[in-house]
C-alpha cells in the first residue's frame, strides 16, 4: 500500500492531468487497485477543517487506502481572503499535513507563468479532468490571485514546510505542448523558464 501522495501546484499547473494520465496509471502498474485510490481536494478539506477541525484531521487519510491530495497552491490566498503573498504556515490544510504523523510523496506541478495565464483564460470547468461539468472555472478571480504570488517560491515554500515528512519530491514541468518530470535539484538550479521550454519543444 502506497502512503499519501500530495500533488501541488497553482491552478492550471497540470495537477489533474498528471494525476489522471500519469500518476494513477503508474500506481495501478505498481499493483494498487483503482478502487483503493482515494482522491482528495485541499479546497474541500479546508472548508471541512474550518467547520470541524478535529473530525476532519482524523479523517484526512483513510487506513489501508492510497490517498492522493490535489493541493491548489492558490488556496492560501483564498483562505486569507485574497491577501497578497503565500504563507504556508497559516494555511489550514498545510498545517494539518504537518501535524500528521505520516510521510508523503510530493509532486510539484509547474508551468511557465504565461502558460498558466493562457490556460486560466480558456478554461471552462473547475475540474475538467477529475470532475467534468461539476463547477464553472472562476477564471478572473484565479488570474487575480495568481498575480499575487511568485509561483516558483510558493512551490519551494511548501516543499520546505513538508520536507521532514517527504520521502520523495519530483517536479512535473509542463508547457503548451509537453510534460516532463524533473528532480527538485534541477528545478531549483536549472535553466531559466524560456530555455527549459525551448529544450522541451525542440
Amino acid at each position: 500500500m502506497t502512503g499519501p501522495i500530495i500533488v501541488a501546484g497553482v491552478s492550471s499547473a497540470g495537477k489533474s492531468t498528471f494525476i489522471s494520465n500519469t500518476l494513477v496509471p503508474r500506481l495501478v502498474a505498481e499493483g494498487t487497485k483503482p478502487e483503493e485510490i482515494d482522491m482528495l481536494f485541499a479546497g474541500k478539506l479546508a472548508r471541512t477543517l474550518s467547520e470541524a477541525p478535529e473530525d476532519a484531521r482524523a479523517a484526512i487519510f483513510k487506513p489501508r487506502r492510497t490517498s492522493i491530495l490535489h493541493y491548489n497552491l492558490l488556496l492560501p490566498i483564498v483562505s486569507s481572503g485574497g491577501k497578497e503573498g503565500f504563507d504556508v504556515g497559516t494555511e489550514p490544510v498545510a498545517q494539518a499535513l504537518r501535524a500528521e504523523a505520516r510521510t508523503y510523496r510530493l509532486y510539484l506541478c509547474y508551468a511557465p507563468d504565461a502558460v498558466i495565464r493562457a490556460r486560466m483564460q480558456t478554461r471552462e470547468d473547475a475540474e475538467p479532468q477529475l470532475n467534468p461539468g461539476q463547477m464553472p472555472y472562476p477564471s478572473d478571480r484565479f488570474t487575480g490571485y495568481f498575480a499575487k504570488i511568485d509561483q516558483r517560491q510558493a512551490l519551494l515554500s511548501l516543499e520546505r514546510a513538508l520536507r521532514p515528512q517527504t520521502t520523495s519530491v519530483s517536479v512535473i514541468y509542463s508547457n503548451a505542448n509537453e510534460t516532463t518530470e524533473l528532480s527538485l535539484d534541477a528545478f531549483i538550479h536549472g535553466q531559466p523558464d524560456a530555455q527549459v521550454q525551448a529544450a522541451l519543444t525542440a
